[in-house]
């Protein structure tokens, strides 16, 4: 105090302030099947088109946030996963269900603030790939002729998922073919040449998730 009683101050202090992370996490894989995000974290995460990103069932995928030195990194997922742990800014999961799912991370940067984000996932499921042949196949093996036309026929089932997008026939032979998903898929190749050949079907579904038979 001065003479007049009056408080001096003798002293100041500077104050830096920080701001917080923004983490905002981002997938290896987005099967394109998007879906309204209703709130799961509720209230919408903002994302581009304010969705909920899909994955196939059975998918690894990584989601990651951009990496700033000094921050450390929690991760939470919910849903029918396997996980591998991670205190980095990514993260590896594997989802094992038909269903919905959540990932968040929250990020504390060297300052100590803290910044979260959470991502709303929707898993898809495979369609599940199958077919016949004519002539029929005796113990996995079918039995042709030179250059005799056998007929492969589509029985695949879109196991609960989106509908068909493409089917494509592996030949063996070097050559293949891609049928669109609103034909029957059925198809039909002979071969000029002697030997053993190995068809595959490869079906895929309007999110992109494909199974082989």
């Amino acid at each position: 105090r001065d003479a007049l009683n009056v408080v001096v101050c003798t002293r100041t202090y500077n104050v830096i302030v920080y701001a917080a992370p923004k983490p905002f996490i981002l997938p290896s894989i987005d099967a394109k099947c998007g879906q309204p995000d209703t709130g799961s974290v509720g209230t919408p995460i903002n994302r581009k088109g304010d969705e909920c990103l899909s994955v196939c069932d059975s998918t690894w995928v990584t989601y990651s946030t951009i990496n700033h030195a000094g921050s450390t990194y929690t991760w939470t997922v919910t849903g029918s996963t396997t996980v591998i742990p991670s205190v980095t800014n990514s993260i590896q999961v594997y989802w094992t269900g038909v269903g919905t799912g959540l990932v968040s991370v929250t990020e504390t940067n060297v300052q100590g603030c803290i910044g979260s984000n959470s991502l709303c996932v929707i898993i898809v499921a495979k369609p599940n790939a199958s077919f016949t042949t004519m002539p029929a196949a005796s113990g996995g093996t079918v039995n042709a002729c030179l250059n005799q036309t056998i007929q492969f026929i589509n029985t695949s089932t879109i196991g609960g998922g989106s509908p068909f997008f493409s089917y494509t026939w592996v030949w063996g032979d070097g050559g293949m073919t891609t049928l669109p998903g609103n034909t029957s898929g059925n198809s039909t190749h002979s071969y000029g040449g002697s030997g053993t050949y190995n068809v595959m079907l490869i079906v895929e579904n309007e999110c992109h998730c494909k199974d082989t038979a």
